[in-house]
């Protein structure tokens, strides 16, 4: 999944969930309007992901990982605000514009977290492996992968290399071609 099927799976839900938990018409129409007409969700470039992986911990393998999918969700306050008050006047409905503007600032915290997605240690594990040895270019081996694996170098099974790694390909943070695995987001470490 690219990052602008993903922004728009995510968009998408959001709305739906919002919409379907409107109590009145007046709600709906607020947040069709804000969906259509004052968020913008822009996706990342496919070349500009980025995962951060956190190393701060004294603890060896105590690795955590998070991958931002969309870069930028943006909110027209301004034009947000004027249709709560617009609304709230012309409707004469005893909901106040506090409300709307609360739930538009609630929708944008729901899109920005859904925009993180964390990754589990082995895929930490994965990709901290594959970033040391430079694999934005030049793919790793996946023979190579095991033969560590089996050596010690990664603190991690076979079998959770397979499910680390599927995970990793279906978020397109890694793309596996014959046999060889290459980064497709750019990794940052924090240390």
């Amino acid at each position: 999944m690219n990052n602008f099927e993903f922004a728009q799976e995510h968009e998408s839900k959001i709305k739906n969930k919002y919409l379907s938990s409107a109590n009145s018409a007046t709600q709906n129409h607020y947040i069709n309007n804000l969906f259509d007409k004052y968020i913008e969700i822009t996706p990342k470039a496919e070349e500009n992901h980025l995962v951060t992986l956190d190393l701060s911990s004294n603890l060896p393998d105590d690795i955590k990982g998070i991958s931002k999918k969309i870069s930028n969700i943006s909110l027209n306050l301004k034009a947000a605000i004027a249709l709560a008050v617009e609304l709230t006047i012309s409707t004469k409905i005893p909901e106040s514009t506090s409300d709307y503007i609360k739930l538009a600032l609630k929708i944008i915290m729901e899109l920005y977290c859904l925009s993180c997605v964390n990754l589990c240690k082995e895929a930490c594990v994965i990709l901290l492996y594959l970033h040391k040895k430079d694999a934005y270019v030049k793919g790793i081996s996946e023979q190579q992968f095991f033969d560590d694996i089996s050596s010690g170098i990664i603190n991690i099974t076979k079998n959770e290399y397979i499910v680390a790694i599927s995970q990793l390909d279906k978020m397109s943070t890694v793309a596996v071609k014959d046999g060889l695995v290459y980064l497709k987001e750019k990794i940052t470490l924090k240390y």
